[in-house]
């Protein structure tokens, strides 16, 4: 996301900062990237790849975004600790070999 400002996410639920208050933020970006992965999911298990594990992370590139979370369904980080978060959740056990990998890329492009 490549918004300014500031945002609180709860759960699944988004907030924005507007003064000293926060409102709903208009912006669901949590269930636009279940709705994706769930989409992947089954791209890839109408692949025969539906062992591949899909994960996601809400991701704030603009500078001036100020994001803070208590239990996001999905990891958000911004991108200057996004490497940091992906450690935290996603890269602390190795999870899929390298074929599985492999093939899962050549149906991605292939598709």
């Amino acid at each position: 996301m490549d918004r300014s400002g500031g945002y609180f996410c709860e759960g699944e639920t988004w907030l924005v900062q507007s003064g000293v208050d926060y409102r709903p933020a208009g912006i669901n970006p949590t269930r636009e990237v279940v709705r994706d992965v769930n989409a992947l999911r089954r791209y890839l298990a109408e692949r025969n790849l539906g062992n591949m594990p899909v994960y996601a992370v809400i991701v704030f590139t603009h500078p001036r975004a100020n994001v803070s979370t208590r239990q996001p369904v999905v990891p958000v980080a911004h991108l200057r600790n996004l490497l940091i978060v992906l450690r935290d959740n996603y890269l602390a056990e190795e999870r899929v070999g390298q074929s599985l990998i492999d093939a899962t890329v050549r149906a991605i492009m292939a598709g």
